[in-house]
């Protein structure tokens, strides 16, 4: 069976090298590593050979992979999401000063965030930028 995997690159302080996962497997189950990305890929493959008949022995059940096409119909793109009211007026705020709307921003923020911590760094930057706007005003 053909799962999606994911493939990162391992930063110096996390050992270097590369880490590969089956997410539908279980992230923390079905992980490897290696010094390049093709053995961290060929270490994968070997795990999932070997792990997998002994969860099916032991009872286990292993879903099926997903069609990535199938998976995409379920969904129709539009995404609806409470914040607070200040958190919203922040937003905006941040939207404006990038010149986008914000749908576009939001949309921008979560996207380059997908499996990466940047867009938590960027909303946090955007948010104090915010919040220092805010205190100007306050003050003045």
């Amino acid at each position: 069976l053909k799962y999606p995997i994911t493939l990162r690159e391992l930063s110096d302080e996390e050992g270097g090298g590369y880490l590969a996962t089956i997410p539908a497997l279980g992230e923390m189950t079905f992980i490897a590593d290696g010094s390049t990305a093709a053995e961290a890929l060929q270490s994968l493959d070997d795990l999932r050979q070997e792990l997998l008949p002994e969860l099916v022995a032991r009872g286990v059940a292993i879903p099926e992979p997903k069609n990535a096409a199938d998976e995409a119909e379920k969904y129709s793109g539009s995404l609806m999401l409470r914040v607070s009211r200040r958190l919203h007026g922040q937003l905006v705020a941040a939207a404006k000063r990038n010149g986008i709307s914000l749908n576009k921003f939001a949309a921008e923020l979560m996207a380059s965030g997908l499996g990466e911590r940047s867009a938590v760094e960027s909303l946090r930057s955007e948010v104090q930028e915010a919040l220092a706007e805010l205190r100007k005003q306050n003050v003045a």
